[in-house]
This record gives C-alpha cells, structure tokens and sequence, in this order.
C-alpha cells in the first residue's frame, strides 16, 4: 500500500503545482529500472492518477474541464517556454536530461555507481530540468532542487562520518559538495537570464510587501520596476 499512498501524495501535490511531476518521474523510473518485477511501478502510477481522475471528474460534472485543461497545461507550458530559446529552449534542456539518465543508468547497471547514488543522480537531474523548466533564472526557482541538495547532503555527512583511515577522504566528501553546489548556483544565479536583468533584492521585497499587504499591487510593481530597467 505504502506505493499507491506515495503515489497518491504526488498526484495531489501535482494538482497543486506542476513540477512534482518531476520528482515523481525520478521515483518511477528508479522502480523501474532497480526492480526486477514492475508492480511497484504501477502501484505508483496508478495511486499517482487517484487525485487527478477525482478531480478531472469534478471538473466535468461542473463542465468546466476543458477550461481548466487549457489553462493549466496549455497557457502555463506557453507561459514558462516563452523565454526558451537556443540553449535555453525546452528541445534543448531535454536532450540533455536525456543524456544524464542514460549516462547515469548505464553507470548502474556497468555496476560504477550504487543503487543509492543512481537514485539521487536520477532526482538530481530530474529536479535540475524542472528548476530551469521555465527558462528563466528567479531565484525562488531553486526551491525545486531543495530535495535533491537535503539528500545528497545527508549521504554526503553519512559517508564522511563512516570514513574513518583517511583524513583527506574524509575531506573530500564534504569539499566536493560544497564546490558543487557553488558551481551550480554560480550557473544559476550569473547564466544568461532574466535575473540579470531585474534587481532580485528589489523583486523580493516587493513580493514581501505585497505579502504583508503593505502594497496592493505586486504584480503590477514588478511590472514598472521591469519597464523601468528595460529603459
């Protein structure tokens, strides 16, 4: 059962935002891929669809399902790719999480890489594609790769504390993770993006005013604020 409710939370999340998909496209191709039936998988998927084939059916009964479809698949996915392009398009981005997960599956399966570290590449990436999903770089996007980094932070202290013959390898645990995240945020924050070109401190004050209900209007704050830079 415990597979249905794990799927079940993700469809419900799902209907909530977009972007678990993602996180439970990772734990269904992990199933999938480490599992020698693949039971588990379908318990997943079908406990995933619960939530949404209840609420596709109030939907219906309500006759607004076809709106809602529009808007939050069709309108939404416009929305986020119409900032992609070369790199940064959607074709692009795609082709090269495709290519992580090959990687990643044929270094499981040549027997380089444990079961564990195969599943937190595989959410690693997946986690990745979703944060940069929309091609742009707002910093409150980074909240998609949280799981991934808590993760493979805790395997990471995990592993450091359970080496205990060498100081400099157990050094180097901790100093990889570090860098890494460093490179990755340097990527984020400092690639080509829409954040370059807005004053985030600015953008989340405004968010945090708005919030607060200091200020009625966020949305069209940012608005002059974008205008303004673009001048």
């Amino acid at each position: 059962p415990r597979y249905v409710v794990s799927g079940i939370l993700f469809g419900t999340a799902f209907l909530f935002k977009f972007h678990p998909f993602f996180d439970f496209a990772a734990a269904g191709l992990f199933l999938l891929f480490t599992q020698k039936s693949s039971k588990k998988t379908l318990l997943l998927l079908s406990g995933f669809f619960i939530p949404l084939l209840l609420q596709g059916g109030i939907l219906f009964f309500q006759g607004n399902l076809n709106e809602a479809i529009s808007i939050i698949f069709l309108n939404n996915f416009n929305y986020t790719q119409s900032y992609s392009s070369g790199i940064k398009s959607i074709e692009f981005r795609s082709l090269v999480l495709v290519i992580g997960l090959a990687f990643s599956s044929w270094l499981f399966y040549a027997k380089r890489i444990s079961q564990q570290i195969y599943f937190l590449s595989l959410l690693l990436l997946f986690e990745v594609y979703a944060g940069l999903f929309g091609g742009r770089r707002y910093v409150h996007y980074l909240i998609q790769v949280i799981p991934a980094a808590v993760l493979i932070s805790s395997y990471i202290v995990e592993r450091t504390l359970e080496e205990k013959e060498r100081v400099t390898k157990r050094l180097a645990y901790p100093v990889t993770l570090i860098l890494g995240f460093w490179i990755f945020l340097r990527i984020f924050m400092f690639g080509e993006g829409i954040a370059m070109r807005y004053d985030i401190p600015k953008y989340y004050g405004d968010f945090i005013s708005y919030a607060a209900k200091e200020k009625p209007y966020f949305i069209s704050n940012v608005d002059d604020r974008f205008n303004q830079l673009n001048n």
